[in-house]
This record gives C-alpha cells, sequence and structure tokens, in this order.
C-alpha cells in the first residue's frame, strides 16, 4: 500500500521546523536559517557558543491525544537498507516536537547522544517498519524510560 497524504505531512513538518526556529529565537538564537535537504533543517546561531548549531527537526503529527499517544518517539534509523534520518543527518541536535502536546513538547539531545542512545540499548527498543512501503526503519524509543536522556521544553506558540 502506497502512502499518499506525504505532501501534507510535509507541509506540517516545515511548519514545525517554524515553530522550533521560533523557540530558538526566543532562547536567543540568531541567524536562524532553513535547509532542505536531509543534513539538516534548520540553523541557528547560539547564543553561548557563538557557534551556528544545526538541529534535525522530527515533527510528530499523529499523536492527538492519550488514546493516539503511544508513550514513543520514533526515530528512523534506515530508508529502503540504506542510512536515513538520524544516521545520515549532519545536524548537532535531534528535536522532537509533539504539535498536539500542551507540555513537554520539545525534546532535544544531540545527534551524537541519541545514536548512542539507541546503539547501547537496542536490544531493548523496539524496531519496526514503517512510512512509503514501509521502506523505513524506525526505532521506537519509550518517552517515559528515556526522559531524562533529552532536554524537554514546553513551547506554547
Amino acid at each position: 500500500m502506497t502512502y499518499t497524504n506525504f505532501k501534507r505531512d510535509l507541509i506540517i513538518g516545515e511548519d514545525g521546523e517554524v515553530d522550533v526556529s521560533v523557540f530558538l529565537t526566543d532562547n536567543g538564537f540568531t541567524e536562524i536559517y532553513f535547509n532542505k535537504d536531509k543534513l539538516w533543517d534548520v540553523r541557528g546561531r547560539s547564543p553561548l557558543t557563538g557557534l551556528l548549531t544545526d538541529f534535525e527537526v522530527k515533527t510528530d503529527i499523529y499523536c492527538k491525544d492519550k488514546k493516539t499517544d503511544t508513550g514513543n518517539m520514533a526515530v528512523e534509523i534506515r530508508y529502503r537498507g540504506n542510512p536515513s534520518g538520524v544516521s545520515s543527518s549532519h545536524a548537532d541536535y535531534f528535536v522532537y516536537y509533539f504539535i498536539h502536546f500542551d507540555k513537554d513538547n520539545l525534546w532535544f539531545i544531540s545527534i551524537e547522544d541519541l545514536k548512542k542512545l539507541i546503539k547501547e540499548n537496542i536490544n531493548e527498543l523496539r524496531v519496526v517498519n514503517g512510512g512509503d512501503n514501509n521502506w523505513s526503519e524506525i526505532v521506537l524509543i519509550p518517552r517515559r524510560r528515556y526522559y531524562k536522556h533529552f532536554y524537554v521544553y514546553t513551547f506554547k506558540y
């Protein structure tokens, strides 16, 4: 079965990137840029280091309420057998954005820490296929169990 809502989901994902850029700006980041390739999504100059910092943004559009909340973050690691998502990102940080949550809706972790978390806990994590024709390999990370590994913020727009 072919997935048919890609265009809609892409628009929602790009809106999520704008929301993350607003959060970054509100927290002192300047020189915000957006990127369309698969290396990073949002770039901004850090108020702490003065360096340009790249963010990979995943916008969760499916978790709308308690009935649809699986308690997991879905992190793509491969597409059609090739590294993708977090495995191929050149970003410094990974941001998981739950657009339907009222609180604790922005989860930040460095890409390296996320890769390490997945690698060290792969036997405890569930790996599933999903996306277009189930061609993506996705790691499901239980939020409650791994909360302490993330910087979690509430973003209200």
